[in-house]
């Protein structure tokens, strides 16, 4: 069973509120914020759409085995088998014939959890009770114990950590390859064939230094994985005098583009557009998050205020919420369309109409009923 302990603290009213107050500074930092990160994602956006349409108007087609000077400069595609007669060590072991050598290291630490629950009083007070529970874990990352809540839990150093290691040199037919495409590779495979180290046990595929039966805070596991030579590589680059392959350097940008496996070049171009684009709606939903997120927070105030009748504060949150998150959704919409004027102005006038139409829908929610009018009474003849 793991460890834990539990703290309760009682906020008062007045703390409430003047945390609310505090927490109003970053509400405007994030979402100053959020129109930033809109207007970069639409602007990396433009750009990746105008590297997609470069490299499938001006790349040339080259076969592996000939290499042709005419092409020196230009963007080239090329796919084939890579190879490699580089040997990389990490000092524990040495691996022949690879591309790239991952070392991952693990120790067995003390890891700390948080649960946090509130609950509202009358009276806008809160009772907050966090319980902390230590459990051990295997982790790569070196686990801080110095700042856990209770004393007693302590990790040590990691005598070793991981590391990754990758080939200078290598050959995709007359082509020659550098680090960069080394470090541009997946595909990675376990190592088994795993020598016997000093100070370490060698069970299955991996280094143990501990018991491994009963496992105790500062045990360490080490396993590799290596990337073989005779891999799968398609790629789109700059050809240049010395055989190698870079970056085209253009305007704004530069291109370049590695991908695992014998593909077409119509089959990379394609790709890296499916993955533009969902980068590209991924930090859409980011950017209005912390829009919603910002305007919730400069308002918490007044929902903190109303905190001293608890059921209110939740029906007016309720409320506020549905309308943070039309006015948050209009105005990411808002400067999307806007950082669209200067590359595409027929999409950003559709977009447009929607912000209006959306704001319109605020606007209604928000307007306060008008009193029906009354009919004029007849005057009584005395």
């Amino acid at each position: 069973m793991p460890d834990s302990y539990t703290e309760i603290n009682k906020i008062s009213y007045g703390d409430n509120i003047k945390n609310s107050f505090g927490g109003m500074i970053l509400g405007i930092i994030l979402f100053l914020a959020s129109f930033v990160v809109l207007w970069i994602n639409e602007g990396h956006n433009v750009n990746q759409t105008y590297k997609a349409n470069y490299m499938d108007k001006n790349t040339v087609n080259v076969t592996v085995d000939r290499m042709s000077r005419d092409n020196d400069n230009k963007l080239v595609y090329l796919s084939g088998i890579a190879i490699t007669d580089a040997v990389l060590t990490d000092g524990m072991i040495t691996v022949p014939n690879a591309f790239a050598l991952k070392r991952t290291v693990e120790m067995y630490q003390w890891h700390e959890e948080v649960d946090t629950k509130k609950k509202d009083e009358i009276g806008g007070s809160t009772t907050e009770t966090k319980t902390y529970t230590y459990k051990k874990v295997w982790s790569e990352d070196e686990i801080d114990s110095e700042n856990f809540k209770k004393p007693g839990y302590n990790n040590p150093k990691f005598p070793v950590k991981s590391a990754d290691f990758y080939a200078e040199t290598g050959k995709l037919g007359a082509f020659n390859l550098t680090t960069r495409q080394s470090k541009s590779m997946g595909g990675y495979l376990k190592y088994t064939n795993l020598p016997q180290v000093y100070g370490y046990d060698l069970i299955k595929d991996f280094y143990y230094k501990g018991e491994p039966r009963v496992p105790k805070v500062g045990d360490i596991k080490i396993s590799y994985e290596y990337i073989p030579s005779g891999v799968e590589i398609s790629i789109i680059g700059q050809q240049k005098s010395d055989n190698t392959l870079t970056n085209l350097i253009l305007k704004k940008t530069s291109v370049y583009l590695q991908q695992d496996g014998l593909r077409t070049k119509d089959e990379m171009i394609n790709s890296f557009r499916k993955g533009n684009a969902m980068f590209t709606n991924i930090i859409r939903i980011l950017g209005w998050f912390l829009m919603f997120l910002g305007l919730s927070m400069l308002i918490n105030p007044l929902l903190v205020i109303l905190k001293i009748i608890p059921f209110f504060e939740k029906i007016v949150g309720f409320f506020t919420g549905g309308i943070i998150f039309l006015i948050s959704a209009a105005l990411s919409l808002l400067t999307i369309a806007i950082a669209w004027l200067a590359y595409r102005p027929g999409l950003s006038v559709g977009l447009l109409t929607v912000v209006g139409v959306i704001f319109f829908m605020v606007k209604k929610k928000l307007k306060p009923a008008k009193d029906a009018k009354e009919e004029p009474q007849e005057e009584l003849e005395l």
